[in-house]
């Protein structure tokens, strides 16, 4: 049903203030596990996609994948709506239909101009209003401004995106995806000295410093406190609402003190 591969990450490390590297377990689908998954609804869209299992992937991707998980979490305890970049890419990637591609739904991909296909975020955010918000995590260092002149041009020219949040590793990062929002045309605020985010004047752009996770060392760290920033990702506004951290994606409230649910219909049939 599930594989399992050996990532090396890097978290920090609160007792010294710095990265440090460890391994941690990935869990990936079988064919055989997704086949049984239930499809799930995609954020901001409404529509359920079937998700297929796909190959071992990279060490490289595995990190990244922990990386936005991580930030997955931080939204939806702000009580955001989040839609994974698999889910995005099942449900919009063009399908080839009397010899030309077609793309039926557009709801979160864009067209960077110069590449192929469409490209989607790393992370899809919905408001407390229903906007989409386009989330990127870039731990890359070889991107060019170039290359973001594309992609932050794209995002700003989609009608279906409200806005799109940078989460930056590095400040060489920063200073191209920086560089490149002034030659679109976008006018940074005044930035807020040790609050490590820069928010354009229309409020559209946001650019926040990203720390990896916590390395958890026994049940003392595992407080929300601890783990989570008080506030919502970017210097957005949380949902308000009754808290979601303890639902399923489709709505159903978890009980933790009641007997064990029932099983999906299908886990039956493979057990």
């Amino acid at each position: 049903m599930v594989r399992t591969s050996k990532v090396p990450v890097d978290l920090h490390d609160r007792t010294t203030q710095t990265l440090r590297e460890t391994v941690a377990t990935v869990y990936w689908a079988t064919p055989r596990g997704a086949a049984v998954l239930v499809p799930a609804r995609v954020a901001g869209t409404g529509v359920r996609v079937a998700l297929a299992a796909r190959g071992r992937p990279s060490l490289a991707l595995a990190a990244h994948t922990c990386g936005v998980a991580e930030l997955a979490s931080w939204y939806r305890r702000s009580g955001f709506s989040v839609a994974a970049e698999r889910q995005i890419v099942s449900l919009e990637r063009p399908t080839p239909v009397a010899g030309r591609k077609v793309q039926n739904i557009v709801a979160w991909t864009v067209k960077v101009p110069g590449a192929v296909g469409v490209h989607p975020p790393d992370l899809g955010a919905v408001d407390k209003d229903g906007g989409r918000w386009a989330v990127e995590l870039e731990r890359d260092r070889s991107k060019t401004v170039i290359d973001y002149l594309g992609i932050l041009g794209a995002y700003r020219a989609s009608s279906t995106i409200r806005g799109q949040v940078w989460h930056v590793l590095v400040p060489a990062t920063s200073a191209k995806i920086h560089t490149a929002a002034q030659r679109l045309g976008f006018q940074w605020a005044p930035a807020q000295a040790g609050a490590g985010l820069m928010v354009t004047t229309c409020g559209t752009l946001r650019m926040a410093r990203w720390r990896p996770g916590t390395s958890l060392d026994g049940p003392a760290s595992w407080a929300e406190r601890l783990n989570f920033p008080a506030g919502a990702p970017a210097g957005l506004d949380a949902v308000a609402g009754p808290d979601t951290r303890d639902q399923w994606r489709q709505g159903t409230t978890v009980d933790v003190m009641a007997d064990l649910w029932e099983p999906y219909e299908p886990f039956r049939m493979v057990a």
